[in-house]
């Protein structure tokens, strides 16, 4: 009696094939997006303005590297939650990008 393997369902690819046109722009523009966004997180004095920038920052970010990867929505909501986070719990004295213009 023959061993019976079952076979695998095909795997599905979200997002950009590396053989698309503009696949490398893309992943280019994302990641120029969040190295703009990581140098911007720390505008602000207080901790609820840099969790404010923060946080809509890395929305951005996530958003654009979500819909790399077919879930802008989900990527939205991480990177603003990181970025909020990540804003809220840093001082000036530990990265300060200058004066908010969105608040203080």
């Amino acid at each position: 009696m023959k061993d019976h393997v079952p076979m695998m369902p095909k795997a599905e690819i979200i997002g950009p094939s590396a053989n698309e046109p503009g696949h490398a722009m893309s992943l280019i523009a994302a990641a120029a997006l969040c190295a703009i966004g990581l140098a911007l997180v720390g505008c602000g004095t207080s901790p609820g303005c840099r969790a404010l920038t923060g946080g809509a920052l890395g929305a951005a970010g996530g958003a654009a590297l979500g819909a790399i990867g077919g879930n802008p929505g989900l990527g939205a909501l991480a990177g603003g939650a990181t970025g909020a986070v990540a804003g809220g719990l840093t001082s000036p004295n530990q990265v300060y990008a200058g004066q908010s213009s969105v608040c203080e």
